[in-house]
């Protein structure tokens, strides 16, 4: 079970990533963007690390604080449901 939980997340992660830097190269082309409920839903899903990955890479939604509390909140909450479901609590 926690190599399929880790095999989504990891899915998610990439998934998170790819999703900021098409909103970046929309951004930088000002094309029609990806909606911000939509960014916050991928990373509640589990690719929060990865779009802090990309946020940091990428310099993508830098300035609005609200993504990395947001992103951050995520990945722990994910970190600890894995640690909680590897454990067997």
């Amino acid at each position: 079970m926690v190599e399929t939980i880790l095999g989504y997340v990891a899915m998610m992660n990439i998934l998170g990533f790819l999703i900021m830097w098409i909103d970046k190269e929309k951004a930088k082309r000002n094309r029609w963007r990806i909606p911000e409920a939509t960014l916050h839903s991928i990373a509640w899903l589990g690719g929060a690390p990865g779009m802090l990955l990309a946020r940091q890479q990428l310099r993508h939604k830098s300035r609005k604080m609200i993504f990395a509390i947001s992103f951050i909140a995520a990945t722990f909450i994910w970190i600890g449901m894995i640690v909680v479901i590897s454990v067997g609590v």
